[in-house]
């Protein structure tokens, strides 16, 4: 590759990275921390029934509940900071050879998709 090649990658590969970072700090924002406010008021919850529970009310089933979806809440904010840092990383490599096709004419052509001089003389008037 020369030079010039190289250098336009180079700076659309940066474009590309700045989109990414600036996508990725949407997400940050609205993603996670939603995700981990979920997850406080949660804890909340759990810390209100462990009161009940100790009350010697029956909140197993809600306790039990409540910490899956804690569970489930961190996951998803585990997820999508892992493919955050997926996304900001930008690699540059040598092209990869996907596939070939090659065009050819019908073997049979209709009468009206033949060329005719008459009527290309007509359009060239």
């Amino acid at each position: 590759m020369s030079g010039t090649t190289i250098l336009k990658l180079e700076e659309y590969k940066q474009k590309l990275l700045e989109e990414r970072n600036r996508q990725a700090e949407i997400k940050q924002k609205y993603g996670i921390k939603s995700l981990e406010y979920l997850v406080v008021k949660i804890d909340g919850g759990l810390i209100v029934l462990y009161g009940r529970k100790n009350q010697g009310e029956d909140v197993d089933l809600v306790i039990k509940n409540k910490e899956e979806r804690k569970a489930d809440y961190e996951n998803a904010a585990k997820q999508l900071k892992e493919q955050i840092q997926r996304e900001k990383s930008l690699t540059m490599g040598m092209p990869r050879f996907a596939g070939m096709i090659k065009v050819r004419p019908a073997i049979k052509v209709d009468k009206g998709m033949q060329s005719d001089a008459e009527v290309a003389g007509i359009g060239m008037e």
